[in-house]
Order: structure tokens, then sequence, then C-alpha cells
């Protein structure tokens, strides 16, 4: 999956905390891509925003999706 999405042998995502996550553009939309485990795009344009796992206290964002990745503040679980 990774390597078609995003052009790469893997994903460069970073775990974001939900208390410092919200969405600031419209929503993205998703879909199972097994069981627990969830992959987000966006809608208008197809491209992959996050990974997530029902397990997981965090959101797995891709690096490259942030307005200013300097100012954003990564979830450390």
């Amino acid at each position: 999956m990774c390597p078609k999405a995003f052009g790469n042998f893997f994903a460069a995502l970073v775990g974001v905390c939900w208390d410092d996550f919200s969405w600031t553009r419209g929503e993205p939309a998703t879909f199972f891509s097994s069981q627990g485990n969830q992959r987000g795009f966006c809608k208008d344009c197809g491209t992959p925003l996050f990974f997530l796992n029902d397990g997981n206290e965090h959101i797995s964002m891709s690096i490259g999706s942030f307005d200013d990745p300097l100012r954003s503040r990564w979830c450390s679980n």
C-alpha cells in the first residue's frame, strides 16, 4: 500500500495526540484498509493524509500534510 500511495518504500508518518489535533479545512475521506485500521485521504485530490489504528491514542499523520511542520507537537506514545 505505502509504495503506491506515497511513492516510497514507506510512509513518512508522525503520531499526533488527539488533544493537539484538529482538521482546519474540511474533513478527509476514509476507508478501512484492514480490520481496525483506517486510512484517510483528501476527498478532492486523493493525497494520503493519515493512518489510524483503533488501538492507538494518536493519529498517524503524513508529515508532508502539515501547513507548518515545525510548529506541530508530536505525541510521545
